[in-house]
């Protein structure tokens, strides 16, 4: 299964398979990149999954279940939960990755800054 990055200002996408993420993940820690957790998009979950629910009970379990996330949420840069990786975090990630001698479009399209991790 791939991951899928969407750049959140310019809705661009990058595909990368697992061990890449991981790998690229894992390499950059051990440069030193200290992550500063992701952001669980609570508005963005909310928006994508009220667009199929008509029951107004349905509509507000979302709702909750959303924000009950929101406060709960580990900061997880390898679930896909539609979460964010902030501008500042993507930019030491980015420096982390080609300091471990990433290369390539991972490192390009991170280096592009805010990104999100979309869900499967």
């Amino acid at each position: 299964m791939a991951y899928i990055l969407m750049n959140v200002d310019t809705g661009e996408l990058f595909h990368c398979n697992d061990r890449e993420w991981i790998e690229a993940f894992e390499a950059a820690k051990a440069d030193g990149w200290r992550p500063d957790g992701t952001l669980y998009d609570a508005d963005f979950v909310i928006d994508e999954e009220l667009d199929y629910i008509d029951d107004e009970n349905q509509r507000l379990f979302t709702i909750v279940a959303a924000m009950r996330e929101t406060f709960i949420w580990e900061g997880s840069y390898t679930d896909r939960c539609n979460q964010i990786v902030t501008y500042e975090d993507s930019i030491y990630l980015a420096m982390s990755l080609k300091s471990a001698g990433i290369t390539g479009g991972l490192l390009e399209f991170v280096q592009k800054g805010s990104f999100r991790i979309c869900s499967d």
